[in-house]
């Protein structure tokens, strides 16, 4: 470090403490754009967590960049951790660009910090080992975990693409009040935790919310833009994700869009009389983290939703005495039943225990049979969820805190299969993507399924696997 990075580092602290703009025009001798000025300035006095979804080429890079390079010199003993979700982005682009607006910096002709690879050290043996920037991939975030101290920034780059889990390390690290997050990204993926902070109002109220549009920006080129017009229409998903910088309406591959969920969830409608009350079972073994989730709706109107957490027995009981106290208001009882795996005894015993009763129907349905429209829908699963789509625009979902209801409903895909008829994705792939079973989701897709007067599904499988 040259003899003048100390005073240098003190002049820092008190000039540009909480003006990140001051720091990149005097220090980094860059102006930033609007755009990039207002996130700056949020960070430095909103929330300290700030959040941009943006279309290409607006210089997001660059402003986290500038946020790294101006908490490193403004808090001693700072500390920042970056992650990405690729290798590729977090060495090759995120820390090429912070080296490359050091470079451009009186910070590089000041020596005041050495790089390597997955490191920024401030340039002094005896503070290099606790004032630093540490480049975190995702392959292993168990690294993010320990990071503590007085002033922490993290920084997530391209969060659309980050896991949940990520986001929910770094939560655990950021608990000083000297502490700080900033994550941009393309609105490539309408589910996830950067999904959510623009629409979960309990993640919302956490941070200040930045859109950077291309339109309004001076960093894009006017005739790029006139070129994705033309190429794809104002109207497309492509346009509105990498120019207008929104998540789009829809994914082609989701057979519900995430949007129609949430605004299904706690609708007013007006509700007819009904004299069938529907009871949706996805059932679990009731071990470590699974739970029994339980739906019940009376004509278009979901009024209860419940997770347990029983030993299947214990399941059939409550399935029991919760049908006797809606037969109180209910002529008919219809419980459909997931026995694709561990519900299939559960279903039997059921059908035993009603089997005399005329008021009570339980249909025992496995996910990978035949469906009722076989013509359109591979399996009974599949079926279930587009005859749910049909009617998610007039539907009442109940709304429940910590639910994941919305993700569950509005994020699973579909292909086709080799007669060309539609097929969902199944639950192990859902459960590759996010981490957990879709159980909520499942349960209501049972609730709604109405196959009174069709008869019993028949017991023919596309495949055995679970869906």
């Amino acid at each position: 470090m040259h003899n003048k990075g100390g005073a240098f580092l003190e002049v820092c602290s008190e000039r540009y403490y909480n003006d990140p703009i001051l720091f990149a025009k005097e220090v980094i001798n860059m102006t930033p754009t609007n755009q990039q000025a207002s996130a700056l300035d949020a960070l430095a006095n909103g929330k300290k967590k700030v959040a941009v979804k943006s279309g290409h080429g607006v210089g997001k890079s660059c402003l986290t960049s500038i946020a790294i390079l101006w908490f490193l010199c403004t808090r001693p003993m700072a500390r920042v951790i970056v992650t990405a979700p690729s290798s590729n982005q977090l060495y090759n682009t995120m820390m090429s660009e912070v080296k490359l607006w050091y470079n451009r910096s009186v910070l590089s002709e000041l020596d005041l910090f050495r790089f390597t690879k997955d490191r920024v050290r401030i340039n002094h043996e005896d503070y290099c080992n606790n004032w630093f920037l540490s480049a975190v991939s995702v392959a292993n975030p168990e690294n993010i975990s320990g990071t503590h101290a007085e002033h922490v920034l993290a920084v997530v780059d391209e969060g659309a693409g980050v896991d949940t889990d990520i986001f929910v390390r770094l939560e655990g690290v950021l608990t000083t009040a000297g502490s700080y997050l900033i994550t941009c990204g393309n609105p490539s993926f309408t589910s996830g935790y950067f999904y959510d902070i623009f629409h979960n109002p309990d993640y919302a109220k956490q941070y200040d919310l930045f859109t950077f549009n291309c339109e309004q920006s001076d960093n894009v080129d006017v005739d790029w833009i006139e070129y994705m017009k033309d190429k794809y229409g104002e109207d497309s998903n492509i346009y509105k994700v990498r120019v207008l910088g929104e998540f789009a309406p829809m994914n082609e591959d989701v057979i519900i869009r995430r949007e129609d969920v949430n605004r299904s969830i706690g609708r007013e409608i007006m509700q007819r009389s009904t004299s069938t009350t529907f009871i949706g079972v996805d059932v679990s073994s009731g071990e470590g983290n699974d739970f029994t989730c339980i739906s019940v709706r009376q004509g278009l109107k979901e009024i209860h939703r419940e997770k347990i957490k029983m030993k299947l027995r214990d399941v059939k009981n409550h399935l029991i005495i919760m049908a006797s106290r809606y037969a109180c208001t209910s002529s008919t009882i219809v419980m459909n039943v997931d026995t694709t795996g561990l519900g299939i005894q559960l279903g039997q015993d059921l059908g035993d225990h009603f089997y005399y009763k005329e008021n009570v129907e339980v249909n025992e349905i496995n996910f990978s049979f035949k469906a009722k429209r076989n013509k359109e829908y591979g399996n009974s699963f599949t079926e279930m969820f587009f005859w749910l789509k049909d009617q998610i625009d007039k539907i009442s979902l109940l709304k429940q805190p910590d639910s994941t209801l919305e993700e569950d409903l509005g994020s699973r895909r579909f292909g086709y299969d080799h007669s060309g008829r539609y097929i969902a994705e199944k639950k192990k792939e859902f459960i590759k993507r996010f981490g957990r079973s879709p159980d909520e989701g499942d349960a209501v897709l049972l609730a709604f399924y109405d196959i009174t007067g069709y008869g019993a599904l028949e017991e023919r499988y596309i495949d055995k696997e679970e869906w």
